[in-house]
């Protein structure tokens, strides 16, 4: 199951079943620009993070009881976990404005992509196949280059995230070969917490978690693909 480049551990608290809900989409009682100028105002680049150059995408999903109240939050993705405490942060900002959208569901559910974003690294999500019913993605980006020099920059910097994104790849061909499939599992899951909205990185997670037995986990996963399949 070697990799080829694209160009572009513990399972998750939600279950397979909660993925196979998504689509039960809660509806936020203000207005979607309400709701992304809270997101966008209150989210920030966590230090550490920055410090250590690194960048990702934390699916973040909200899940709600019929009356509107919180049950749990965290991530569709393991996600970095700088990235992942980052968005839990957040959600009390956004608690109590949430309501059910039909009669049948038990639960309803908010998912909210957040990227975060270095200058200078070339980063960019891959969100083509994103469902209709994702929020839009909040990017939280951290800069050190004027706000006219941006582009700039980051149009030179495209070729430092593909090579960070091919060593990867490489380190998973390199670990299937030895046969240390969780050690490629754990390289996996960083390329899925880089694009999480990337469906290509999911098929070979789903055979190394096969490979291992780890049967729930690659359930999960998935379910997480047929998401993805419009």
């Amino acid at each position: 199951m070697l990799m080829t480049g694209t160009g572009s551990a513990c399972l998750a608290q939600f279950t397979a079943s909660d993925i196979r809900q998504l689509h039960n989409a809660a509806r936020y009682t203000g207005s979607e620009e309400d709701l992304l100028k809270i997101l966008g105002k209150n989210i920030r680049y966590p230090a550490a993070a920055q410090r250590a150059n690194k960048v990702g995408t934390a699916v973040g999903v909200i899940k709600f009881s019929r009356s509107g109240d919180v049950v749990e939050f965290g991530t569709l993705n393991k996600a970095f976990s700088e990235f992942k405490k980052e968005f839990e942060r957040m959600v009390p900002l956004i608690k109590g404005k949430w309501t059910a959208t039909n009669d049948t569901a038990q639960f309803f559910y908010a998912v909210i992509p957040v990227q975060f974003k270095i200058i200078g690294v070339g980063y960019t999500l891959n969100s083509d196949l994103k469902p209709d019913f994702f929020k839009e993605t909040i990017m939280t980006i951290a800069s050190g280059v004027p706000r006219d020099k941006m582009d700039a920059v980051e149009k030179q910097a495209v070729g430092v995230y593909q090579r960070m994104e091919d060593e990867l790849v490489a380190q998973v061909n390199a670990y299937v070969q030895s046969e240390n499939y969780t050690e490629a599992i754990t390289a996996m899951e960083e390329l899925v917490n880089l694009q999480p909205l990337h469906t290509a990185y999911y098929q070979p997670l789903i055979t190394l978690h096969e490979r291992i037995g780890n049967e729930q986990e690659a359930t999960y996963y998935r379910e997480v693909v047929q998401l993805f399949i419009k």
